[in-house]
């Protein structure tokens, strides 16, 4: 990639976040050109069949849970995203080997991933971008790590018992991938990296050399808990420079939301022109009402939580809290009948404590440079 091109890709980035992140859901690249395959001699994974695949919506009439009206099953625009999208964007065309967020549990660190997933494609012109989570998978020894990314490649082709075997078939079919769309990059995104045992990492560094014997360049992108900072300076310790340099090149924190950045979420999913209050509460919009309005409840019922908790602090609200808030929201405001005006601060604190954060709020203290 050219440095204009780099230079024209960080640009759309922060331009598709502040310009046009009134579109909540980041659309998914286009379809590879028909005819585009493998060269002759790589032979890509037979691809799991569509009905074994996850759904990308949940089944029709489910009530109780995910409700797709209010809102999009997709990854959801929040400021936080759009800070990080940059970077993790600025980190891919600079060619960076790997690099590292760490963060608290819950502040939605596993929906960035999957938000910069469906967001990179495009912003950089074509990438193959492969999402792996190293939680509830077996990780003790090469063949099991192997297996696991391989089938969460959509790789069916796992059931040899040689690690050798697993690596080539692993390292064939993201070479196919990114040959199929005539791109060169390829865009690791890890979750829950401090799942992985320190002593696995050299199987994460075969994928990665296994690709550049290709010709490719792949960057590997990892979330972790903050407890991945003492792995890290452990191998520090053992100037292991090379482990280093394939994962934690750069290592950044991980935010929740301010209460600032909670209301500018809120304030976007409306945009532009009050269009979603206009469709889902018109009786609402008919008053002048739009979901700007639920900012001062929410400030509000945060103050008051903090008093009864005797917080002096700054508090951030992890986005894993303030969905299922919103949604609770959402709910009162189209069926229960004194919401019909708007939300006060006490309806707005009865859906935070529906969520739980109430009971954790404590630990997401705002540190002085999160204020």
């Amino acid at each position: 990639m050219s440095d204009d091109t780099a230079e024209k890709a960080e640009t759309d980035v922060r331009g598709r976040a502040s310009t046009g992140r009134q579109a909540t859901e980041v659309s998914p690249p286009a379809d590879p050109e028909p005819g585009r395959g493998a060269e002759p001699g790589v032979q890509p994974c037979a691809e799991a069949p569509e009905g074994d695949a996850l759904p990308d919506v949940p089944p029709a009439g489910v009530t109780g849970g995910h409700d797709p009206q209010y809102l999009p099953y997709a990854p959801l625009w929040t400021p936080v995203i759009e800070r990080n999208l940059a970077m993790l964007l600025e980190w891919i065309v600079a060619d960076m080997r790997g690099c590292l967020f760490a963060g608290r549990p819950l502040v939605g660190k596993s929906h960035f991933l999957l938000y910069a997933k469906r967001a990179i494609p495009p912003l950089l012109g074509g990438a193959v971008i492969q999402l792996w989570s190293f939680l509830g998978y077996a990780c003790g020894s090469k063949e099991e790590v192997l297996r696991s990314l391989l089938l969460q490649s959509g790789c069916r082709a796992a059931t040899a018992r040689s690690p050798s075997v697993l690596l080539d078939r692993l390292i064939n079919h993201l070479v196919s991938a990114a040959q199929s769309i005539g791109s060169r990059r390829v865009v690791l995104l890890i979750d829950e990296l401090q799942e992985l045992p320190p002593d696995m990492y050299p199987v994460l560094m075969s994928i990665v050399s296994g690709l550049q014997t290709y010709g490719l360049v792949p960057c590997c992108i990892s979330m972790a808990q903050p407890e991945i900072q003492e792995r890290i300076q452990d191998l520090h310790d053992q100037a292991k420079l090379q482990v280093i340099g394939r994962f934690f090149s750069q290592v950044k924190r991980f935010d929740a939301l301010t209460i600032d950045e909670a209301i500018e979420t809120i304030r976007n999913i409306d945009a532009p022109d009050a269009a979603f209050t206009e469709k889902w509460f018109p009786h609402l919009r008919d008053i002048g009402w739009s979901l700007d309005r639920l900012g001062p409840p929410l400030h509000a019922s945060i103050d008051e939580l903090r008093a009864q908790k005797g917080l002096a602090q700054q508090v951030l609200i992890p986005f894993n809290h303030l969905r299922p808030a919103l949604k609770f929201m959402f709910r009162m405001l189209a069926n229960v009948p004194e919401c019909q005006e708007g939300l006060t601060k006490e309806h707005v604190l009865e859906c935070l404590e529906r969520t739980g954060y109430p009971q954790v709020m404590h630990h997401y203290i705002a540190t002085e440079d999160e204020q």
